[in-house]
């Protein structure tokens, strides 16, 4: 309408306002909305079928639901609790039967901790805004004190458990539990794992785990990192200043191909990964480098 009010050549590109979907084994598009609009008023469909299966398809759907949940949490702190409350709450309904170190600790009790816990994590992830729980003063133990005391005057505690073998933590496992817990995509090649998680309703980033790194002194690491965009020199120094705030993880420069990026990655230590943590790492990566990318390039690239 406005080309033709002003008079002036211009081509208009229509892609159509959702994603496709399927409807009882057929594809959907936008023309299906005006199909089922003319099949119910010739009375082929009934009320139910023309509701929001056909007129938006599945992805749709799961667009409209992705965009109100992320209308309620609307930064980084709230998103972190949102997402870990979901993962967490599914990791525990699984019990023992999904596979996978997160699914057995949940079936060892950990499910338990973590139900108690979901209604406070996620009414604070709905919350307008927080405020820092001012620190409660240490108490004394008693149990301690008397401990230390049996202990001083020789007399046994008990065994000492020497023989008792340490857990071997599976760091792959772990991050995919987390991942099928949570919905989300991703795919395995070796000692590589590339995520895609969703940031809005129709935005996502994908964030790709490493496992067999090393740290400095040798101790095994999981690596996660996420390309923020193309690396442009003149904002080193600015990045480098976001690094003093940015949560779970830090800005750096990484060649991939012959291309420098502008990546955001993390390090956990193996033997003390756990999913919650896991969750949290992923959350703030995929939100801070989504962010980042919409002022880096504009657009949803990576």
């Amino acid at each position: 309408m406005a080309l033709a009010r002003l008079d002036v050549p211009g081509l208009i590109l229509y892609n159509g306002t959702i994603y496709p979907g399927t409807y009882k084994g057929r594809d959907l598009t936008i023309v299906s909305v005006f199909e089922a609009v003319g099949a119910y008023r010739a009375g082929k469909i009934d009320d139910k079928e023309i509701t929001c299966p056909v007129m938006v398809g599945s992805e749709g759907e799961k667009a409209i639901d992705a965009r109100s949940s992320m209308g309620a949490v609307g930064d980084l702190n709230a998103f972190m609790k949102f997402q870990a409350a979901n993962s967490m709450a599914k990791l525990a309904s699984q019990g023992g039967s999904g596979g996978g170190l997160g699914a057995g600790a949940m079936g060892m009790g950990m499910g338990a901790g973590f139900g108690m816990m979901m209604p406070g994590m996620i009414q604070q992830a709905m919350a307008a805004g927080s405020t820092p729980a001012a620190a409660s003063p240490s108490t004394p133990n008693p149990q301690a004190a008397v401990a230390a005391g049996t202990a001083a005057a020789g007399v046994a505690l008990g065994p000492d458990f020497a023989n008792l073998a340490a857990a071997v933590i599976d760091p792959k496992a772990v991050v995919r539990s987390v991942a099928v817990a949570a919905g989300y995509t991703f795919q395995e090649s070796g000692e590589t794992m590339q995520i895609s998680i969703p940031v809005g309703a129709l935005r996502k980033q994908k964030i790709t785990v490493e496992f067999g790194q090393k740290d400095l002194s040798g101790n095994p690491i999981v690596n996660y990192w996420s390309i923020c965009g193309p690396f442009v020199e003149k904002n080193a120094t600015v990045l480098l200043q976001y690094n003093t705030s940015t949560l779970h993880g830090a800005f750096a420069v990484k060649t991939i191909g012959n291309t420098q990026v502008v990546v955001l990655q993390a390090n956990q230590l193996t033997d003390t990964i756990n999913p919650l943590e896991v969750s949290r790492v992923l959350s703030a990566i995929a939100w801070q480098a989504d962010q980042v990318e919409q002022k880096l390039v504009g657009s949803d690239q990576n």
